[in-house]
């Protein structure tokens, strides 16, 4: 029987939103988010005190039930720092508790909305034999748990890779609506899991180690973020990264852990160029690779017409990481490339685009800018290191979307900037400093 919290329990009832400036759950007490909460509907609580105190853990324990992925306890951190710890428990009275360290704070105004769930998690709970199979409570952002498969361009023979990942996501979200950081804090995450979630079905099982990870809602991909973690049991958790803190620009909302052995899907870990000696190199990295045969590079002068340049042998099969070059003897000022990974079976994978060149004059400037679906890429060449401000204009001048202090690096740079809430139409992509101003005309379709 759940123990009360100070004198009545306390449920969150479905769209309620219920704020406290400190939250303290004595002697085994619960909080219990209202489990008859449709699955599409938020409900909130609301810890409006920044101090890593806030919610407090006193006498034997304490336990906060969320299990929905909208159940959100929603912390104002804005520019705090400390570790985070939210007690969360799972159905089966299991403490898992959640922790959130911030190393450097974020900016001021932010939250962080926090979650987790497992296969009870949604409208109507996943029958017992299909427990093992994440894609049929994935998050809302989610869009596959395939291997080799970037979620775009779906490739024949995409496989569910459910089975080696545990019965269980958790929602970390530093870029909720009307709550999000302009500048998302520095920070790393202790998970810890129930093993009995690991349910019949799975290929891994209570003892096989697990990694941390999260998917590129941007991308479409799960493996292209692969942290190295701490695993432990009794209690089993993961802690990520192993040191440090995990880059901005790899913090997303939606997490799970999975198999050490085989990440979820695309394992290319890193993919860049640069003029060496009057020459392109190419470099590439992957963390593991199954029945690789091998990548073909392609390039583009306009990122629409691609030419095959070469072909490099994979090593097959691997679980280390694997380092490739190729190097272009004939490059441009500035041109596009790309990697075709072929699987034995010629079940291929196509990778991010990048761009690289030699023979650049001095200066910066805008070299190209497109839609990428949900993102738009702004290619900027530049003789210098420096920063700008970059803006998305509309016709009548109105700005979009605003991305502060881009880092422009010495070379080519390429700059991701999200479009999804964006219509469709003419816009201008705007660089500025403060002794600096250039911009070029962009088609969203």
């Amino acid at each position: 029987m759940m123990k009360k919290l100070l004198t009545s329990s306390c449920v969150l009832i479905a769209g309620a939103v219920l704020g406290q400036a400190r939250l303290v759950i004595n002697n085994n007490a619960y909080v219990v988010f209202d489990p008859n909460t449709p699955a599409a509907q938020a409900t909130y609580l609301v810890v409006d005190n920044p101090n890593a105190n806030a919610i407090t853990v006193a006498g034997t324990g304490a336990n906060i039930v969320s299990e929905r992925e909208r159940n959100f306890i929603r912390w104002s951190i804005g520019t705090s720092t400390g570790a985070y710890s939210i007690p969360f428990t799972n159905p089966g009275n299991v403490k898992m508790p959640l922790t959130y360290t911030v190393l450097a704070a974020g900016s001021a105004g932010g939250s962080v909305l926090f979650s987790t769930y497992n296969y009870d998690g949604t409208d109507a709970a996943v029958p017992v034999a299909n427990r093992w199979n994440n894609a049929l409570y994935q998050p809302s952002d989610v869009t596959h748990m395939n291997n080799w498969d970037t979620g775009t361009n779906l490739t024949p023979g995409a496989t569910n890779e459910s089975g080696h990942v545990v019965d269980r996501f958790w929602i970390i979200d530093t870029q909720a609506s009307g709550f999000a950081y302009a500048n998302k804090p520095d920070a790393s995450i202790v998970f810890r899991y129930d093993a009995a979630e690991i349910t019949g079905g799975n290929t891994i099982g209570a003892g096989d180690q697990l990694i941390a990870q999260r998917f590129n809602s941007g991308t479409n991909e799960w493996g292209d973020f692969l942290p190295t973690c701490v695993w432990n049991t009794a209690p089993y958790s993961v802690a990520v990264p192993a040191a440090g803190v995990i880059p901005d620009a790899d913090f997303f909302r939606s997490w799970t852990l999975s198999d050490i052995g085989n990440p979820l899907p695309v394992e290319l870990v890193d993919f860049k160029g640069s003029c060496e000696d009057g020459q392109v190199l190419l470099d590439w990295t992957t963390a593991s690779e199954r029945d690789n045969d091998y990548f073909v590079v392609e390039k583009s002068l306009d990122h629409v017409e691609w030419t095959m340049i070469g072909q490099v042998d994979g090593v097959g099969n691997s679980v280390s990481t694997t380092n490739y070059s190729f190097v272009d003897a004939d490059p441009t000022a500035m041109a596009y490339y790309r990697l075709i990974q072929t699987d034995l079976d010629r079940t291929t994978t196509i990778s991010k685009v990048i761009a690289a060149g030699c023979g650049m004059g001095t200066g910066i400037e805008i070299v190209n800018a497109f839609d990428a679906g949900d993102a738009m890429v702004v290619t900027v060449s530049s003789s210098m290191d420096d920063v700008y401000d970059l803006s998305l204009l509309d016709a009548q001048g109105k700005v979009m979307t605003t991305q502060p202090r881009a880092a422009i690096a010495n070379g080519i740079t390429q700059l991701v900037v999200p479009t999804e809430s964006i219509a469709t139409g003419i816009y201008v992509v705007q660089l500025e400093n403060s002794g600096n101003r250039m911009s070029r005309r962009v088609h969203l379709q």
